[in-house]
């Protein structure tokens, strides 16, 4: 059995593309086939012909919800089978607009902390779904790889785009996978100019003015 395992929320069967991509670009450079994983709880939707394990739909809510889904996520860390999780954009998939996520499993990982990707806001429009472009698919494979190969320190790894986690600060979560809570895509709004807003304030009074006086005087010449 491969070492590196998917699992992914949600998945319709009959759209698969984006996974596919980003497994063959995986199995490229790891030589491992990747093949979709489970987790119990889900729906079952199509047996693999090959592995004969299925593959499963799931709601983004594995990664935090407070329910069994916790006892899985706790004993994944804590058996460094957790590698890297990954939030994908909204509107990807047929028959969903929520977005969805990839968490990969790896036997064979090296060290033990986990890797989160927030590729939500890198995609193309689409007029009835989103798509990845290839760059983007590109994106989140080279950052998993250097991330395999060792090559990205605990830490900010990308900013607004990659967060390597230990286990601690998974731990200190109470083992919640929300990917927010590790990669920071947080955008500070410009401040807002106080003067320049009240003299546009007071130049838009003035105008008006002017405007209300004309309109009088258009009144009087009507008789009104």
């Amino acid at each position: 059995m491969s070492p590196v395992r998917f699992l992914v929320a949600p998945l319709a069967e009959s759209d698969t593309k984006h996974l596919g991509a980003i497994a063959q670009l995986v199995e490229q450079r790891t030589e491992n086939p990747c093949v979709p994983g489970s987790i119990p709880g889900g729906t079952t939707a199509k047996k693999s012909k090959t592995t004969q394990n299925p593959n499963f739909q799931r709601n983004w809510d594995f990664l935090f919800s407070p329910k069994t889904q916790s006892k899985i996520r706790l004993q994944t860390v804590e058996e460094n089978l957790l590698e890297t999780v990954i939030g994908l954009p909204a509107n990807l998939f047929y028959g969903t607009g929520i977005p969805a996520a990839i968490a990969i499993f790896n036997k064979e990982k090296k060290g033990d902390n986990v890797l989160f990707i927030d590729a939500s806001h890198e995609f193309e429009n689409g007029k009835n779904q989103n798509r990845l472009s290839d760059a983007d698919i590109e994106h989140i494979v080279s950052t998993y790889h250097a991330f395999a190969d060792g090559k990205l320190l605990a830490g900010v790894a990308e900013e607004k785009y990659a967060y390597v986690a230990t286990q601690k600060e998974i731990e200190k979560n109470d083992y919640n996978l929300n990917i927010p809570r590790y990669v920071d895509t947080y955008e500070e709004e410009a401040e807002i100019d106080l003067v320049a807003v009240q003299q546009e304030i007071n130049a838009l009074e003035t105008e008006l003015t002017k405007v209300q006086t004309k309109m009088k005087e258009y009144l009087k010449e009507l008789g009104m």
